[in-house]
């Protein structure tokens, strides 16, 4: 998802190339620029160039490469690079912000390569990592905070890095102007849109149904509801589990939300965590469910 650190891996990746072999040829470009370029190049009838350009590398990086999906010329031209560079023993890098899979209008041949390459599904960050990032972005503005605000922000702030750096920014800005001292209490205060306890737990728990329901293609009535077929069961059980998971909300509370007891939520929630034990797709899913939620 956005926010993780894809392009920066990017530039990490290029910059390590190049210190290893300062010759080599390398192209990092943007997919939304691929295709920009591609329409420059068909306008002015250099069609030859641009292939020349993108063929004749080392390492071709190609960032948020989603972008191409659905036009059909950019399509073309990136199957064909990516066959010849692959056929020579050339290097790609691509990122995006989902799995092949899920792009929709990326042709079928494409797709196929894309998976062929070694995938790495970059997740949230953890509250070690956001721990970390804070601490070090804190330290890089100058920013003095206690372990207890440290602990608080790492705690409340699970969206992605960006998240960190503008609530860093804030509080800098927030520190130099005032005097006052940078407590729990006044980060609560004086950074709300940012902290994850201020969203309604109403609205988190609405999130997780609608995203589970869409997954398995039923609608949020069905979910909430009293019907059992399979993709209804599925997405109710992935509902209550994700509810658990994500939010305070007791068994009681979860169940008052589907109109059942709580046995059965502390059923379906159990039911939810063999599977994961036993079937790495179902754990995929969820995985991917939940990075949805978080979105």
């Amino acid at each position: 998802p956005p926010g993780v650190g894809k392009t920066h891996l990017m530039y990490a990746i290029t910059n390590k190339i190049l210190l290893d072999n300062p010759d080599a040829n390398i192209t990092h470009i943007k997919g939304e620029e691929f295709t920009n370029r591609l329409v420059e190049a068909i306008n002015k009838g250099k069609q030859v160039q641009f292939r020349e350009k993108y063929r004749k590398v080392d390492i071709l990086l190609i960032d948020d490469v989603q972008f191409i999906a659905g036009k059909n010329s950019s399509q073309e031209e990136l199957f064909h690079t990516f066959n010849e560079l692959y056929q020579v023993g050339k290097q790609i890098v691509l990122t995006s912000d989902r799995p092949p899979k899920e792009m929709l209008g990326l042709e079928e041949r494409i797709k196929s390569r894309f998976e062929g390459g070694m995938m790495a599904d970059i997740q949230l960050p953890d509250y070690e990592l956001r721990l970390a990032v804070l601490r070090n972005k804190a330290r890089s503005t100058g920013l003095e905070l206690s372990n207890e605000v440290e602990v608080y922000l790492a705690d409340n702030l699970s969206s992605n890095i960006r998240q960190i750096e503008g609530v860093i920014k804030k509080l800098s800005g927030i520190a130099f102007l005032s005097e006052e001292p940078l407590t729990v209490e006044t980060v609560r205060r004086k950074v709300p849109e940012y902290l994850s306890e201020n969203v309604p737990v109403e609205d988190t728990v609405k999130k997780i149904i609608k995203v589970c329901a869409d997954y398995y293609s039923v609608t949020e009535d069905e979910v909430l509801g009293e019907k059992r077929d399979k993709n209804i069961r599925l997405a109710r059980n992935a509902s209550m589990y994700l509810i658990k998971e994500l939010t305070e909300l007791s068994y009681p509370n979860i169940g008052d939300y589907f109109g059942k007891k709580h046995s059965t939520v502390i059923s379906n929630c159990k039911t939810v965590r063999e599977t994961l034990e036993s079937d790495p797709t179902y754990a995929a899913e969820l995985e991917e469910m939940k990075r949805e939620i978080k979105r």
